[in-house]
């Protein structure tokens, strides 16, 4: 089929693509029948101008390319084929005469593959060309595997260094580079290597050997690298030299002194000492962490902190712990952990970062002091100010608190708070017949079974003391006087309902020291915010309401009323206070 004056002669993919360049249409035609009765697909051109026309457009395997041609000759055509990309590689043969050793060399000289002579073997041609054509190939394949080679040589982070027998440098990457200035046939020993690799590596024949040593860089610094050297053989299988490849293990050894170092010291410390990885696992721990945790070493390294510390790495805190650490700075807070027997304790805790040379993080050392005895006696003292020491109920002050607080969410969520004021009726002959003690035993029954009438729920917040709020609370103010506040009423019937399970409560006997005790209460009830927006109004008006009901014949219960507040207000004048 014709493709201008070039012929393309039986073009199959699986076939060689010859393109066959000369003037003389007689010499394309020998050639190409001469390729195609071997197999190959022939593409002819006639000048220079056609075959790099042809070239780009065809893409051939192969070149066969006649010297002398007009305009172009082959030396021209093989020197712009080698300037592109698409002609590089491609192999070119140059057809020359018998004795024309000018051009041959010239041919060479332009970048030609190979060359025949004038007169052409016909019978062998086809054969001569498939042979160039694999060897072309299987040298760019070469090519191209030492680049690849090379290109991962001199990427890999291990320093490579070929030495000849006499110790000289014949090849070394980047890395090598980059710890010290090898050059190309200077000796190694001018790199102040301990101890010299030609200690290990000239009587090495099969396999390899390890060795540590040291380097000294143009700085100053002192490089440990772990060598792994092996025999460098020649294509006769001759050992003429070794393979260094060096690992850069400064960094581990420096650490590996310093957390033996740090281990000597704080072995013996009066506080808990613990090391772990930025993760959480444990790497150390020291005698004073064994006597407090209960746990020895074996039995916590490579476990992480979950294991001592109650939810610590699952939380944000934990998160928070690592960034302050990771910015230098050093952590210190409140643990809860948990020693081997289970039970849990505190501690005080200080974090810290260790790094390396590089400055990196690669673990965090934690300083912690037993102060559960401390929380506990401040966890005690904390409850006696808020609590009655008979009863162990909220006092008068943890209750203002949570009324203040139970207040605030009612507007939020449009609730009915209730406060109930309770006073015990005939107390004071329980006190003057069968002795304070006696009273005092009553008072803890009672609070028993006012804490029985509340109803279930849960907590439903927190007083600015810290102390959970649950839904009904129950307090004493004192002597004989309860206060009972309840949340979420929606029913004013909830309240009352309450109210008379209190009074059944308190109307059965008590068994007191052997005596059989009867009393009862009387109850007043106000309610947010039909009878106060604040916690001391509903106070004080559920304390009217109370007087009201002892007014009424005792044990019973009242809501407020406005008419009760100025009989309230008269009663205090006459005992000559205001309030």
């Amino acid at each position: 089929m014709p493709y201008g004056d070039t012929v393309v002669m039986e073009l199959e993919s699986e076939q060689p693509r010859v393109l066959v360049v000369d003037d003389d249409a007689g010499q394309r035609l020998l050639t190409g029948i001469a390729l195609q009765q071997g197999g190959c697909a022939v593409i002819e051109a006639s000048d220079g101008a056609q075959a790099l026309r042809c070239f780009a457009d065809v893409q051939p395997d192969i070149v066969l390319l006649d010297v002398i041609m007009p305009g172009m000759d082959g030396f021209e055509v093989c020197a712009a084929l080698r300037q592109s990309l698409e002609g590089a590689n491609v192999p070119i043969i140059m057809v020359t005469g018998l004795d024309d050793v000018d051009s041959i060399e010239r041919a060479y000289q332009v970048g030609a593959t190979d060359f025949i002579t004038k007169p052409i073997q016909w019978l062998i041609l086809h054969q001569r060309v498939r042979y160039i054509l694999r060897a072309s190939r299987a040298l760019l394949a070469a090519q191209e595997s030492e680049a690849r080679f090379r290109s991962l040589v001199q990427a890999t982070s291990s320093i490579i260094l070929v030495l000849d027998r006499e110790g000289r440098v014949l090849e070394c990457n980047h890395a090598a580079q980059e710890l010290y200035p090898f050059c190309h046939g200077e000796n190694v020993s001018a790199a102040q290597m301990s101890p010299p690799p030609c200690a290990h590596s000239w009587n090495i024949v099969e396999g390899s050997c390890h060795y540590e040593g040291t380097l000294r860089t143009p700085a100053g610094d002192e490089r440990t690298l772990l060598w792994t050297v092996s025999p460098f053989r020649d294509v006769d299988g001759f050992v003429v030299g070794s393979v260094l490849v060096g690992q850069d293990i400064s960094a581990r050894r420096q650490a590996e002194e310093t957390m033996r170092k740090l281990s000597c010291a704080v072995d013996q410390n009066p506080i808990a000492i613990l090391i772990t990885d930025p993760a959480g696992r444990i790497d150390y721990v020291n005698r004073k962490f064994t006597e407090t945790s209960g746990y020895s070493l074996d039995e916590v390294r490579g476990r992480d902190l979950s294991l001592l510390q109650t939810d610590l790495l699952s939380t944000a805190a934990y998160q928070q712990l690592r960034q302050v650490v990771a910015d230098g700075a050093i952590w210190q807070g409140e643990l809860c952990g948990v020693r081997k027997d289970g039970e849990h304790f505190w501690e005080l805790a200080h974090v810290s970062a260790i790094r390396d040379a590089q400055g990196r993080l690669t673990h965090l050392i934690w300083l912690q002091q037993d102060i559960t005895a401390r929380k506990q006696a401040d966890a005690r003292v904390r409850f006696l100010a808020y609590h009655d020491s008979l009863t162990q109920l909220p006092n008068r002050l943890l209750l203002q608190e949570c009324l203040r607080e139970t207040i605030s969410q009612a507007q939020i969520q449009d609730s009915q708070p209730a406060v109930m004021f309770l006073d015990l009726d005939r107390f004071k002959d329980v006190n003057d017949s069968l002795g304070h003690q006696a009273g005092d035993v009553l008072l803890q029954q009672v609070a028993v079974r006012l804490q029985e009438c509340l109803r279930p729920g849960d907590y439903v917040g927190v007083a600015r003391s810290g102390t959970p709020m649950p839904s009904d609370l129950l307090a004493r103010l004192g002597g004989d006087e309860f206060v009972i506040l309840l949340t979420g009423i929606q029913r004013i019937e909830a309240v009352a309902q309450v109210a008379q399970r209190v009074l059944k409560a308190i109307a059965r006997p008590f068994q007191i020291e052997g005596h059989t005790v009867s009393i009862g209460c009387s109850i007043g009830i106000a309610l947010y915010p039909q009878h106060g927006s604040d916690e001391e109004t509903l106070l004080r008006h559920a304390d009217s309401a109370l007087y009201y009901a002892k007014g009424q014949g005792r044990n019973n219960y009242q809501f407020f009323a406005a008419s009760m507040a100025m009989e309230s207000w008269c009663r205090n004048i006459e005992a000559g206070e205001t309030r």
